[in-house]
């Protein structure tokens, strides 16, 4: 997932779902100072970044994002892999990073309040790096196997 991490000496990030909307930078490869700007709230996303001297802002609907993914990343230079919890968007742009570290201890739950907050699914990558669906859904509630 290059061009989403947060800049800076390290790469964590620790956003908090229950505290939006929130604004901070993350790298963004293709910006001058490849750094761009993310403004999120429950009900859009904006981003700003400068391209050529030409500023540029996108605003994105929260439906337009497929989910929230719990990915591990491998390390960068001298930094550690890290767990990172990503609002994923089918434009690999687009996707935007809400919780980065090195120690995994509470990844699932941020990755949990995330979906709830933001009303987007959870999401696994699957080998080949498509998304889906951990359980089977029918509208907004999860279906398992039959219990014995």
């Amino acid at each position: 997932m290059t061009g989403v991490m947060s800049p800076g000496s390290g790469r964590a990030l620790r956003l908090d779902p229950h505290h939006l909307p929130v604004r901070y930078a993350a790298r963004d490869n293709g910006a001058d100072g490849q750094v761009r700007d993310i403004e999120l709230d429950r009900e859009r996303v904006v981003f700003r970044r400068e391209v050529r001297g030409i500023p540029m802002r996108i605003g994105v609907n929260m439906a337009e994002f497929a989910g929230v993914t719990m990915r591990s990343l491998p390390p960068e230079g001298e930094e550690p892999a890290v767990v990172a919890i990503m609002l994923e968007h089918r434009d690999n742009g687009l996707t935007v990073p809400l919780f980065v570290a090195a120690e995994g201890d509470n990844a699932m739950a941020q990755w949990k309040s995330w979906s709830r907050v933001l009303g987007v699914p959870l999401l696994v990558a699957d080998g080949d790096g498509s998304l889906r669906e951990p359980l089977r859904r029918i509208g907004r509630l999860g279906v398992g196997g039959p219990r014995s």
